[in-house]
């Protein structure tokens, strides 16, 4: 089954996305992105995902090449197209391509917007738990999602080798978040959770504004 993107303005299968070589993504790690899944077959608070992606861009000075609508209804199609029950939706800006490999340009961002299965964790997890490893680190831009993960790629075969689901970071013995979630604790029917130097996620921030709700 051929899998469809958006890359650079046009909707493509995987095999022709060409990523410049010269990309300060690529030889720098010089980007941003943004990860959300959908519910009936639909972005899940598409609204705040890309209001994340903007204040991302914002901070690198990177510029995304779409508008909000134009983002949304490229969204409808490849959804559409993959043909996923539950999707994954993968947003990436990069510099783009640099001249001397460092410098950024500006106007010549690679935009990129992947697809992917939605795999749910296993059942049992949810009933019986599941272990983390621990690791002394926190984000250095955390309130930006930037495409820098050395520290969670790095520490994968830790993970697997303790069967573990996630690294949970921390510093200054305050546990902060994992490598790709947030953390919650409930403790006398209350629910806890870190609140700085870490990325605001946009679950995160739908629980609490639900767990306020409910009081």
């Amino acid at each position: 089954m051929k899998k469809y993107c958006y890359f650079n303005g046009k909707i493509v299968t995987l095999d022709k996305v060409g990523i410049n070589p010269y990309d300060i993504g690529l030889l720098r790690g010089y980007g941003v992105f943004d990860v959300m899944c959908t519910e009936n077959k639909k972005p899940f608070l598409l609204d705040l995902h890309w209001e994340r992606l903007q204040n991302s861009a914002k901070e690198l000075n990177l510029k995304i090449p779409i508008a909000k609508n134009e983002y949304k209804n490229i969204l409808q199609k490849i959804i559409k197209l993959n043909e996923f029950s539950k999707s994954v939706i993968r947003t990436i800006l990069t510099g783009g391509p640099s001249d001397n490999g460092f410098s950024h340009i500006g106007g010549n961002e690679t935009f990129l917007i992947l697809i992917e299965k939605f795999i749910d964790l296993p059942k049992e997890i949810y009933s019986k738990g599941a272990k983390v490893v621990t690791l002394k680190y926190n984000r250095q831009f955390p309130l930006t999602k930037t495409t820098n993960y050395v520290a969670a790629i790095k520490h994968q075969k830790i993970k697997e080798k303790n069967k573990a689901i996630e690294i949970v970071y921390f510093q200054n013995g305050n546990f902060l978040e994992a490598s790709t979630s947030n953390l919650f604790i409930v403790k006398n029917n209350k629910i806890i959770t870190p609140k700085e130097n870490i990325l605001s996620g946009i679950t995160r921030n739908f629980i609490i504004k639900l767990a306020k709700q409910k009081g």
